[in-house]
């Protein structure tokens, strides 16, 4: 079973599963000295107009394995967007991020939103096999404007969709 926490108040333990992602990060935008800073940063950047937010660290067994952020009613009422899911570096391909996936979906299901939907970076085709393994399938390829610390970049997205229903 997963708990859900806030990642601001489990600041420690959301730095450390930054810093064990380093590479995924780097992609976008580099990890300052202090990952907490990253966390900070990532917790409070507002979402779109219309859509609340959502920025978790997640437990199983007492253990720090994953944050993940996302938010509910965007593009629509009807769908939960997941911004960023990070498992733990030491746990990855032990099943955790699919576990993961699945108990949020249900999770969403029973909220009642009848999709979840993200964007997976074009340039990470690890992250979007795990995603198509999830039952997650393309539906647009788009650019993002990402903000960075030093200003901003433009990087290609797949978007995939998970319906629920």
């Amino acid at each position: 079973m997963f708990a859900y926490l806030s990642a601001e108040a489990h600041l420690n333990d959301a730095a450390d599963i930054y810093r064990s992602n380093r590479a995924y990060l780097s992609r976008i935008d580099p990890l300052p000295a202090n990952p907490a800073d990253a966390v900070r940063r990532d917790s409070r950047q507002l979402p779109p107009v219309g859509a609340e937010k959502s920025f978790f660290l997640i437990r199983e067994h007492g253990q720090a394995v994953a944050v993940l952020d996302y938010l509910h009613g965007y593009p629509d009422a009807d769908c939960a967007y997941i911004g960023l899911l990070l498992v733990h570096g030491r746990l990855h391909g032990q099943g955790t991020g699919g576990r993961i996936v699945a108990d949020f979906c249900r999770r969403m299901r029973r909220a009642g939103f009848q999709r979840v939907r993200l964007s997976v970076l074009y340039d990470n085709p690890d992250a979007c096999r795990f995603w198509l393994r999830q039952n997650f399938v393309p539906v647009a390829r788009k650019t993002v404007v990402f903000r960075t610390r030093s200003g901003s970049m433009i990087k290609a997205v797949n978007v995939l969709q998970k319906n629920l229903r």
